[in-house]
């Protein structure tokens, strides 16, 4: 049955062939989104692949082959099986691989379209195909009349003659005059269609429009709100896609909403309608809009909606779960649903309407996950949404986060395909149950009592997540849970364990009996009558998780179950809906005061249920009354303190705990600082980092710390691969670098990332030495698979570095904080690093480690082991060059060939491997360069001859005198980056063109070339122009031109600041005044003028050397352009944009050495995109874009300018 008007997709269209003489099998018909034609052996809807055999003769398609991939022509070969003359053949391309009588391929065909290949048993390509984009459950084939024709068919013919009657193209689709959004007064929408040939028909209910819905013939009056549903129809054409706009007409919501626009049918009618067949797992096309609370559209897609929920689906406001699905035309959801959260794909949501929960507090469920928000276990995002329905009104739902294998591949790096996931009863949702079997029948049999069996469980499962998942859940009170509603998890590998999964707690906190706060769940969860209590009920046997179960309790009681902070939770989440919730109670037939009262009961809750569960404790565990701890610390030189799972970091602090039961503290100085001991009532009784003590009475515990003032950084956190991809996938690891002069001993050194018990201890009798590094691994054999030439690396880190962003740590022995990387997913640090494949790397180790230090590697895969990228970049420079060389030198065999000179500037050697010179940046890895060590202020000369049998430093190219480029470039094994480049025009013979000084950025033609040497040897260099001022100014009257002096000239010694500038200016009527603290000068004008002024700058280093220009002042109107000069910069650059700070309008400036794609764009401070400045390929050149910000509100903003091989962002302030 076809449908178009309900997906849009990729297919495939031939765009070549060399069999059109029909001297061989055909591709005669292709179909890449198959959800309704043809159902397989299985009843499942794969895509297809149909052959047909035009010929007189049978031919065998023995060792035939189809395939997507070019590097596999082979990938799958037909059995022996002959096609008559005449015959039709169907290949599904399923990914089955089955070569029975139904024939399936091992490879699926992508929906984001890729190329297929027909070769015959020799290897021949007999058809090739390509993709364009068109909907689902239509194919692409050839005419019946034509076979080099290849048409659309909305009717496909699987297996048969393609006699159907096909389409050349789709209709356009229509425009309309206002796009959907909020709006005050009524509204005239006009529809446009450029072809005179095509008729526009269109809906206001929400369901596809089609040839018999209302036609287009003027503008449509809008009053109310409404969706607006159009298609396009033209004969010959297949009708056009659906353009969907909602128009909000006087709808004042403070919430992000949502608009859902279907066909009434697919909701509403008695045999089909989701909302009526409730009970059923029904999935319907919908189209999704999402409106930001500042009425913009962030979204616009077709999915598909189902019910979600269990007995809240027989509420009269039912929940929904949205889904992206290649043959609704989208397989992501491309949308920050979650502002606070780095991710942007997703394959499905959830709107939730609150659950069992629903129409009461209308968010117990997000509650209760905020309170344990901060706790090591899986949970569920939560965003407050308004919900329109076809226009109406719906109320307000949650977005939520949908627990399935792809919340664990986003969440937790899991593989989704490679996983354990169960619910309840064990039901299993993917993977299977025999890990779990293994876990629970272990702890029914055995007695976890003994510490080798605890410690067996320990291998299986994660202790401190079940503690506290468990705890949590008892603080709430679900009573509908344990075994309802519990859902565990584990990467299905050798080292995975297992993890447990928060979701639907509408139950708790007092549902239906605000007063069940005094209810003791020790009772629930030990009650042998749920399954679940095996599990618990053999842990607590056993006193290492029994102390840790009451201790992490006790943490709790002192912290996020707090009654105060739980009633600022609750306060703080009704504040965000309080706005909406009178209009969504009365379209629910519920009222504001209930709703009120509901809330109030939440906070009774609250104020009572940590008292309660407080006696649970000493009752259950037979203990006394907790006593107070009190900790104090000196002013300064402790981060924080950790007592057993609670970190502090303000003090002094006081807390209560349970006598007789061991309490753990652990003291983590700040950098330059060491532990000198504890005093306990004011007796030193410890002198390491940790203290152990059990407490009878009130104590107060004191951590000291000394200065450690003389430290010098010896190891640095050098880079950070905390996301690998996908498709580079070396697990997580960190790169720690020795900048000190000597081999230091990392024996017992322990690297931390935020959590203090995760940690990995390196091994007795490792080193490392001066300037050089080592990888610490999560997985060395996924690193070793990736990088198998690094070798300076160990292993394995048990636990997982945050996508989010964390702070990691590297302590000694004696617990002195070494270094720390405090790093974030967000702008404004790099975002390529989380999951695009680069690595987060230091820029210099002596500078501040912020933000501003840390770098995306670029290159794919990073640089464990070797120099970073930002490194090589400031220390590995092409140096001189000669192109044209008459008689300057002479190669080993004696002959004047060109050649190009390297220099590494820095202060340790670099072992120099997989570098690459090239003479075209579209082949970087041309000529590559022996291996050899690269000494500090060595120059390493090579011969551009392209005669490499001469030796390893003779290039397989030649210079070219009329000009051409240069790139040295680096390659890791996975991919390459440049390291430097130049691009040059026409040379003079015997003059070569070098950098001055050396390594600096600054290039100048020497008559007299020092290959294999050093450039110059001055002390002082002279400053010098390095951007252009310009030669003349004009400049309206009564107006004030600015120029950036410390842009203008550059010192190789002298920073701008230092520098003295002399300014001469005789006018009386043009005056000037200059900034000496950001080196801006600015020129204004009296009053009209005609002639002509020269204004003089000079800069003068502190070596006593200037450098002078002169720039003509004339009386005009200035132009403005975005090209501000036809010079061509060396390398890639962006400036601070100016004015800084500026209302409203400020420039952005950069340089482009060669045509690239630019991307600068801006952000706030949550990383959020909030405008793009240019998006597009420009030529070589230095760009000024001014751009106006009038509608934006003052505050620190970011620009991050992105083009190949170059990314860098800088922050500015708009102040109104």
């Amino acid at each position: 049955m076809y449908k178009l008007n309900k997906f849009t997709l990729l297919i495939f269209i031939l765009v070549f062939s060399n069999y059109l003489n029909a001297q061989s099998i055909l591709i005669n018909e292709v179909m890449s989104s198959n959800t309704s034609t043809i159902a397989d052996e299985d009843g499942d809807y794969p895509d297809w692949i149909e052959l047909f055999n035009p010929t007189d003769n049978e031919i065998n398609l023995y060792k035939y082959s189809l395939t997507d991939d070019a590097d596999n022509p082979a990938k799958w070969l037909f059995p022996n099986i002959t096609l008559s003359p005449g015959e039709y053949l169907v290949v599904f391309a399923s990914g089955k691989d089955r070569k029975g009588n139904i024939l399936h391929t091992n490879f699926k065909i992508k929906s984001s379209g890729e190329y297929l290949w027909l070769r015959d048993s020799t290897g021949q390509i007999l058809d090739k195909v390509d993709s364009v984009e068109i909907p689902a459950d239509v194919s692409i084939g050839r005419s019946i009349d034509n076979l080099s024709e290849w048409l659309y068919f909305s009717e496909p013919t699987p297996g048969a003659s393609n006699n159907t009657g096909g389409f050349n193209a789709f209709a356009e689709p229509p425009k309309f005059s206002i796009d959907g959004g909020f709006f005050s007064s009524n509204l005239s929408i006009e529809i446009h269609i450029d072809s005179a040939n095509a008729t526009v028909f269109y809906t206001t209910d929400g369901s596809e429009p089609s040839d018999t819905s209302l036609k287009y013939t003027h503008p449509i009056s809008i009053d109310s709100t409404t969706v607006i549903r159009s298609k396009s129809f033209q004969e010959g054409y297949l009708p056009s896609r659906t353009v969907t706009n909602t128009y909000f007409m006087n709808e004042n919501v403070s919430l992000p909403v949502v608009s859902l626009a279907t066909d009434p049918k697919n909701l509403w009618d008695d045999e089909t309608g989701i909302y009526v067949n409730y009970e059923n797992d029904w999935e319907r096309p919908v189209h999704i809009e999402i409106f930001e609370k500042d009425g913009s559209r962030s979204l616009s897609m077709d999915a598909g909606m189902e019910l979600h929920g269990s007995s809240s689906r027989e509420l009269p406001q039912k929940s929904f779960k949205i889904k992206a699905r290649s043959s609704y035309g989208n397989k992501i959801i491309s949308y920050k649903i979650f502002p606070a959260l780095p991710y942007s794909e997703y394959k499905s949501f959830l709107l939730r309407n609150a659950g069992n929960d629903n129409n009461i507090a209308h968010f117990r469920d997000p509650l209760m996950q905020s309170i344990v928000g901060s706790l090591d276990f899986e949970k569920q995002a939560y965003r407050p949404s308004v919900v329109f329905i076809n226009g109406e009104y719906w109320g307000i739902y949650n977005f939520r986060e949908n627990i399935d294998k792809h919340y664990l591949e986003r969440r937790k790096n899991a593989d989704p395909d490679n996983i354990d996931l169960l619910r309840v009863m064990n039901s299993v949702l993917e993977g299977d149950r025999q890990h779990y079997n293994e876990l629970y029948y272990f702890i029914k049999y055995n007695d976890v009592s003994i510490d080798s069996n605890y410690n067996y469980v320990n291998s299986l499962m994660e202790v401190d997540n079940y503690i506290a998942y468990t705890l949590s859940e008892m603080y709430f009170v679900n009573i509908d849970w344990y075994p309802n509603n519990t859902k565990f998890w584990r990467p299905k590998t050798d080292s995975g364990k297992w993890r447990w999964i928060m979701y639907d707690t509408d139950r708790g906190f007092g549902l239906y009996n605000p007063g069940i706060y005094y209810k003791d769940m020790l009772k629930f969860v030990t009650d042998t009558s749920r399954y679940p209590s095996v599990i618990f009920n053999g842990l607590i046997q056993n006193e290492k998780f029994r102390y840790k179960f009451i201790n992490t309790f006790a943490d709790y009681a002192n912290s996020i179950f707090q009654p105060a902070v739980v009633i600022s939770k609750i306060d703080s989440i009704k504040g965000l809906i309080s706005s909406e919730a009178e209009r969504h109670f009365e379209r629910w037939n519920g009222n504001y005061e209930n709703w009120d009262n509901n809330v109030e009961e939440l906070r009774e809750f609250a104020g009572n249920r940590l008292d309660y569960m407080k006696q649970h404790f000493i009752h259950f565990f037979d203990l006394d009354s907790t006593v107070s701890v009190h900790i104090n610390t000196g002013d300064i030189g402790i981060d924080h303190i950790n007592i057993n799972s609670l970190k502090i970091s303000n003090f002094p602090w006081s807390g209560e705990y349970f006598p007789s039961v061991p309490i753990r503290l652990s003291v983590y100085p700040q950098y330059g600082y060491r532990i000198k001991g504890w005093l306990v009532n004011g007796s030193l009784i410890s002198n390491g980092n940790t203290l152990e003590v059990n407490l009878n009475n009130s104590a107060t515990i004191t951590a000291l710390v000394e200065s450690n003032s003389e430290k010098e950084k010896t190891v640095v956190l050098n880079e950070i691969n905390y996301h690998p991809s996908n498709d580079i996938n070396s697990g997580e690891w960190v790169e720690l670098k020795n900048v000190s002069d000597s081999t230091i001993d990392l024996s017992n050194w322990r690297f931390f990332d935020s959590n203090d018990d995760n940690f990995f201890t390196i091994p007795i009798n490792t080193t490392i030495g001066s300037k050089k590094y080592l990888v610490l691994c999560a997985d060395t054999n996924l690193f070793k698979s990736v990088f198998p030439k690094i070798k300076n690396y160990i292993g394995n880190f048990n636990f997982k570095l945050s996508n989010e962003g964390e702070k990691l740590r590297l302590y000694n022995p004696d617990y002195d904080l070494i270094d720390f990387a405090d790093y974030r997913s967000v702008l404004p640090w790099p975002s390529e690093p989380n999951g695009e494949g680069t690595t987060l790397e230091l820029g210099y180790p002596s500078t501040k480690n912020d933000y501003s230090n840390w770098y995306s590697s670029i290159i794919k895969g990073g640089t464990p082991g070797t120099p970073n990228i930002q490194l090589l970049k400031n220390s590995l420079f092409i140096n001189e060059f000669l192109a044209i060389n008459d008689s300057i030198n002479t190669d080993g065999n004696n002959e004047y060939d060109d050649w190009v000179e390297l220099f590494y500037k820095s202060d340790s050697s670099l072992y120099f491997d997989e570098f690459y010179l090239s003479d075209n940046f579209k082949d970087p890895l041309k000529a590559k360069l022996p291996v050899q060590v690269f000494q500090p202020d060595e120059h390493l000369l090579f011969w551009a001859d392209k005669q490499t049998e001469q030796g390893s430093n003779h290039l397989d190219f030649k210079l070219k005198g009329k000009g051409e480029e240069i790139a040295l470039s680096y390659f890791n094994g996975i991919s390459s980056t440049f390291i430097d480049t130049i691009s040059f025009g026409q040379q003079t013979g015997n003059v070569s063109y070098g950098r001055y000084p050396d390594g600096y950025k600054r290039w100048k033609y020497f008559n007299n070339p020092t290959p294999g040497d050093f450039n110059s040897t001055l002390e002082n260099y002279p400053p010098y122009m390095e951007n252009k001022l310009p030669s003349q100014i004009k400049i309206k009257p009564d107006s004030t031109y600015k120029i950036n002096v410390w842009y203008a000239f550059e010192d190789v010694e002298t920073p701008d600041s230092l520098m003295d500038y002399n300014i001469t200016l005789i006018s009386d009527s043009v005056i000037y005044s200059f900034n000496s603290e950001n080196g801006m000068l600015e020129i204004s004008t009296i009053y009209k003028f005609a002639n002509v002024y020269n204004l003089i700058i000079t800069a003068e280093d502190t070596g006593g050397l200037d450098y002078t220009d002169t720039v003509k002042i004339k009386a005009a109107q200035p132009v403005g352009t975005n090209l501000a000069t036809s010079e061509i910069p060396r390398e890639f650059f962006l400036s601070q944009n100016y004015p800084n700070p500026f209302n409203p309008s400020t420039n952005f400036k950069f340089g482009l050495p060669h045509s690239a794609n630019v991307k600068l764009v801006i952000y706030n401070l949550l990383g959020e995109q909030v405008k793009v400045i240019v998006n597009s390929k420009l030529s070589a050149g230095i760009y000024n874009f001014k751009s106006d910000f009038s509608n934006y509100p003052s505050g620190i903003y970011f620009y991050r300018f992105k083009t190949n091989g170059f990314i860098q962002t800088k922050k500015f302030i708009l102040l109104k």
